[in-house]
């Protein structure tokens, strides 16, 4: 979708972050009607024993998975279930934790790659990964405080990687895909890429400069041209890889749950976003 308006600027973004949390605490206990410490929202920051255990699992799985082929010695036994205890039930400050949860849902729905943009095309654009964080973070420090410390670009950077599978955060997303749509927004998807970035070319440029037209050496010269040539033919193979992998991800996407912002989209709008896999 081509999206022919200026972004929104600053300003509108945060118009709109403001319009969503307008009534943060009746989305609370919209999302936790029992209470926000009997609520299963509350695991992603206070896991289980089991779940502790669970991922833990497969942290060290991954590790000697990475490292054991070529240092078997460096392998790690697993852990036991009781190694992990559970934090008791009055544990952390329900409203910071909160507040905390709808900064990471929308790094996911703002950021990611994707898109929201109004009726007329204009793009809400909060920045990079790294400058979304920072917007989300600057905006909660000034409109919904923490009790304790603020927050940080960090604390929402590809937020709920390892935490949002400790609970369902559907129903975190309907409520705010629901506000979107009553404000005439809609929402474009981005399936996730891994790309290379190849700055060897900038490097070269760099180094002439520096060693200046003197230092030129015929032999160094030829040298360096092999290399170059080695170089682009690993990082030709590598972004073919890549692109391999992407194409059988995205044709695999279409035959799985989808994640849950995109559950929450098609509960909302009642079809999938644009961008997702569709078969």
């Amino acid at each position: 979708m081509t999206h022919n308006r200026p972004p929104a600027t600053g300003a509108e973004c945060t118009q709109l972050l403001r319009t969503l949390l307008d009534d943060r605490a009746q989305m609370r206990t919209t999302l936790a009607p029992q209470g926000w410490r009997n609520s299963p929202l509350r695991r992603i920051f206070h896991p289980t024993a089991g779940q502790q255990y669970e991922q833990s699992v497969r942290v060290s799985a991954n590790l000697n998975s990475l490292f054991g082929k070529k240092k078997p010695e460096a392998q790690k036994p697993p852990p036991s279930l009781e190694d992990f205890t559970e934090d008791p039930p009055d544990a952390g400050n329900p409203d910071d934790e909160f507040t905390e949860l709808l900064g990471d849902c929308l790094w996911l729905v703002f950021s990611n790659n994707h898109t929201v943009f109004d009726g007329e095309g204009k793009a809400f654009d909060l920045g990079s990964f790294r400058g979304s964080g920072g917007f989300i973070a600057d905006f909660l420090n000034e409109f919904h405080p923490l009790s304790e410390g603020s927050f940080d670009y960090i604390d929402f950077y590809c937020a709920g990687a390892f935490t949002f599978g400790r609970a369902d955060t559907a129903p975190v997303f309907q409520l705010l895909f629901e506000r979107l749509k009553s404000l005439g927004c809609d929402w474009e998807y981005s399936f996730p890429r891994i790309g290379i970035v190849d700055f060897s070319g900038l490097k070269e440029e760099m180094d002439a400069v520096n060693d200046g037209p003197a230092a030129y050496d015929p032999a160094k010269a030829l040298e360096k041209e092999l290399e170059k040539s080695a170089r682009q033919q690993e990082t030709d193979r590598l972004r073919a890889q890549l692109d391999e992998a992407y194409e059988q991800e995205f044709e695999d996407a279409k035959y799985k749950a989808p994640p849950p912002e995109v559950q929450a989209y098609r509960n909302v709008y009642g079809l999938l976003p644009n961008g997702f896999p569709q078969v």
